[in-house]
């Protein structure tokens, strides 16, 4: 499994310690590298990519496009462009808003920036859908891609009291649904697929529609094989989209589900496909076989047939 992206050195590249110490012209001369990282940190024409450009003597500093004759800062062209702000204090709010584990909330921004709330919200909304366009103008994903999804939305709270609350399965509510897909070592994709519907969110039909979906998204040729749950719906779909993929039943809920498992035995089967190789998978495999076909003879079968 690859390092998460906060325990890394990269992380701490741009922290709110370094910023703080900076001077106006510091903060300028670490905002252009970013901005300007393309083309190694030199300032160039964002309208038209020209990379011959004239500085003007103005302040702040601007330059001028020597093809298109246009004048640029160097906020033209971002999220920051008719900045009120420092650029310090931007470079502050991105090390905040990058560094949340859990994202950051923008009452809490505007306190620890010390800017009105509603400039707060409108600042991490833009940060977020620059970072969501650059997910999406980035190359496809390629190799073993993992799919997973999960429905987001609490629905009404209950009554304090036990006798005044109701059945939250029979309320009617709409909860959002998100995807996500993650190469093995490499980038991830969101996005929302839709609403939860009435009963329909394990029916064939709308596993049909999710898979469709990540087919337009670029998900071609048709995948190797699909690991998923014991779902009817998703089975049935998945052969009328894409025939050719084999399946396998997962293996976290073969070893979850069955309670009455003894504690070594999960660990054991977790050994079978937590394995790095085939072989590895079949040593332990045979172990198993081995140590519990007494006690676990159904499991095995089971287990022999996938």
């Amino acid at each position: 499994m690859s390092q998460h992206f906060l325990l890394s050195p990269e992380a701490r590249t741009l922290s709110l310690k370094a910023i703080m110490r900076m001077d106006d012209a510091e903060a300028f001369g670490v905002f252009q590298a970013i901005r300007f990282a393309d083309n190694g940190g030199e300032p160039f024409c964002p309208r038209c990519g020209a990379v011959k450009v004239y500085t003007l003597a103005e302040t702040p500093v601007r330059w001028k496009c020597s093809a298109c004759r246009r004048k640029f800062s160097v906020t033209s062209g971002t999220l920051f462009h008719s900045r009120k702000l420092a650029i310090r204090e931007y470079l502050a709010t991105i090390a905040l808003f990058t560094g949340g584990v859990k994202g950051v909330a923008a009452l809490r921004m505007a306190r620890d920036m010390n800017i009105n709330p509603k400039s707060a919200f409108v600042l991490l909304h833009k940060l977020r859908e620059a970072m969501g366009a650059e997910i999406t103008a980035s190359g496809e994903l390629a190799g073993t891609v993992e799919v997973d999804g999960a429905y987001f939305g609490q629905g009404p709270k209950q009554a304090n009291r036990k006798a005044d609350r109701v059945d939250r399965r029979t309320l009617n509510f709409a909860r959002q649904v998100v995807v996500v897909a993650r190469e093995r070592g490499g980038d991830a994709r969101t996005w929302v697929v839709g609403k939860e519907g009435d009963g329909m969110r394990e029916s064939s039909q709308s596993w049909r529609d999710l898979l469709l979906d990540l087919a337009r998204r670029g998900l071609t040729p048709a995948p190797e094989i699909a690991v998923a749950d014991g779902a009817l719906g998703f089975w049935k779909a998945l052969g009328e989209v894409w025939p050719t993929t084999r399946e396998q039943r997962c293996w976290v809920r073969k070893t979850a589900n069955p309670k009455s498992l003894h504690t070594n035995a999960k660990r054991a089967l977790q050994e079978i496909w937590m394995a790095e190789t085939k072989k590895g998978a079949v040593t332990a495999f045979e172990a198993f076989v081995e140590t519990y076909q007494v006690k676990y003879h159904a499991t095995l079968i089971d287990t022999d047939f996938e």
